[in-house]
Order: C-alpha cells, then structure tokens, then sequence
C-alpha cells in the first residue's frame, strides 16, 4: 500500500524539506572529505558497509511501501524487543 501522495519526492513526502535534507547532507558531505582528508577511514571496513547500506536502503523502501504500517511497527517493536533482551544478558 503506497503511503505516498503521487506526485511528491520522498525529501517532502518524508516531512524533510529540502533545505533542512541539502544542510543535512552538506555537511555530512564535509566531514567526510575532512575525516578522508585526515587519513581516518578504514577502506576495508567502508566499502562493504557503503554497499550494504545502499542495498538495506534499496530493499528496506521496497518492504516499507508495501507493507502496512500496524504490520510494520509489530515487527520493529518485536526486533526492539529482541535487542533489548540481547543487550541485557551481554
């Protein structure tokens, strides 16, 4: 089920402006080059992460836009739940 009204972007369909987003973004966009700049990324470890979470994102959107949202907030209240036990007993 789309949630979405059709003809709007995801930046004000999300309850971002594009403003605040292109702020956002420009300066996670600085400390990127700043942390790269300064020699503090782990290429190793960054490369499979960038292209995991380009690919959680990809499918995660998919899920979201045709999944309800009771159905979706059960099995995120069921995955906090899960985690919270984990952190207790770690």
């Amino acid at each position: 089920m789309n949630s979405r009204p059709s003809g709007t972007n995801f930046a004000t369909s999300s309850g971002m402006p594009l403003t605040r987003l292109a702020i956002t973004g420009s300066s996670m966009l600085m400390a990127s080059i700043i942390l790269v700049a300064h020699g503090m990324v782990e290429w190793v470890l960054f490369l499979p992460l960038v292209l995991g979470r380009i690919t959680g994102a990809l499918i995660g959107s998919e899920i979201v836009m045709h999944t309800r949202n009771r159905k979706l907030a059960f099995v995120f209240a069921v995955v906090v739940i899960l985690m919270a036990i984990r952190t207790l007993f770690n």
